[in-house]
């Protein structure tokens, strides 16, 4: 009688028919797990791990995803991660799958649609515009886009007409804060917008006064006989500001 070879597969089909364990043959054979189990998966022994339709919890994810909501509301509603939602998203990519600005545009009323384009009229950026109406900047780059205020006003529009109403409201007399408070920028942002076009001038440095080592040593001597910073300034002939900063750089007190 002629004796018949078997090759790996067929060996390994062999045994796991007497052990019905996967990890008895992977030992066995000294194979990985994967490669067991797609093999016995092409022979029709174990299923397959590929779905080609999801089950209710992930269609229940795909439709609550669908209706709007974030990977991250997803996956804390199943007590999943993110990431995990964004692999069954792709895993079974449905039709009715809606994109990114209709997701975004899903819960938005005219309400706060008005509020998006006046705010942004004004000259208020897209961080501040989001935070106003407690929303993502996403939704309001989709509003700005669907009223067409984008094709209108590009970046250098922008920056000149906000430039033109700060200069607007610094000559009728307001401060830096109360105009930040009304275009919604910050102050440092509308300070800084009027000293680099010249609306503003800059403090001039004060030139740092020289103190000789005798008049330090009279300074120190005077506060601690109780005197004040003005009367050391007058009796050393140095500018008040310097000798305050001096005394307390160098935590000079008068004796009790």
């Amino acid at each position: 009688m002629k004796e018949v070879h078997l090759g790996r597969d067929e060996l390994m089909v062999e045994a796991y028919k007497r052990t019905h364990s996967v990890s008895e043959v992977c030992k066995l054979f000294g194979v990985s797990y994967w490669t067991v189990h797609s093999m016995l998966a092409r022979e029709g022994l174990v299923r397959s791990r590929k779905k080609t339709e999801p089950d209710a919890r992930q269609a229940a994810m795909i439709e609550m995803y669908n209706s709007g909501k974030t990977l991250q509301e997803v996956g804390q509603h199943f007590g999943i991660t993110r990431e995990r939602v964004r692999q069954i998203m792709r895993m079974f990519h449905s039709p009715s799958r809606t994109t990114a600005k209709e997701r975004a545009l899903v819960n938005v009323d005219d309400i706060t649609r008005a509020a998006v384009v006046e705010l942004y009229e004004r000259g208020m950026g897209l961080d501040k515009i989001s935070r106003n109406i407690e929303s993502g900047k996403s939704v309001v780059k989709h509003i700005i886009a669907e009223d067409g205020l984008a094709m209108s006003y590009d970046d250098r529009t922008r920056r000149r007409t906000q430039l033109d109403l700060i200069v607007d409201l610094h000559s009728q007399g307001k401060n830096t804060t109360e105009i930040a408070a009304e275009l919604g920028r910050s102050q440092s942002g509308v300070h800084a917008l009027l000293k680099r076009h010249g609306f503003i001038t800059p403090a001039p440095r004060l030139e740092r006064t020289y103190i000789s080592p005798e008049a330090k040593d009279q300074m120190i001597r005077m506060k601690k006989a109780g005197k004040k910073a003005h009367e050391i300034a007058k009796a050393v002939g140095v500018d008040v500001l310097a000798v305050d900063r001096f005394l307390r750089r160098n935590k000079i007190k008068a004796r009790k």
